[in-house]
């Protein structure tokens, strides 16, 4: 195999474990009310859902919630509980930002 074919094979392993998957909303919304925690239909939701190293994260603001907040919750889990939030204000949605965010969660978490 040669150099290059051997580089783009490791990019693009690289590139699948850190990925923005694409989830209808309302796929989201099941998810959260399958967990007990049903978003108000009229509220209006931001979010991106990042793949790292295997396991699914999800960043999402409601535009509802009382703290103005974007939370990150693992979906890998049958429970709903935030893991972390930060002001939504000046929050990058930028997926250098979103996987550097999962990966310090990830690392929190065990």
């Amino acid at each position: 195999m040669t150099a290059f074919l051997i580089l783009l094979e490791t990019l693009i392993k690289k590139d699948a474990q850190k990925m923005i998957e694409v989830m209808h909303i309302d796929q989201i919304r099941n998810w959260f009310g399958n967990r007990g925690y049903p978003f108000d239909n009229n509220s209006k939701l931001r979010y991106k859902v990042v793949n790292v190293r295997g396991s699914r994260w999800i960043f999402i603001h409601d535009e509802f919630d009382e703290f103005d907040e974007v939370q990150i919750y693992c979906m890998d889990s049958g429970f709903c509980e935030p893991f972390d939030g930060w002001p939504r204000k000046g929050f990058s949605w930028a997926k250098k930002n979103l996987i550097k965010l999962t990966k310090d969660a990830i690392s929190n978490e065990y």
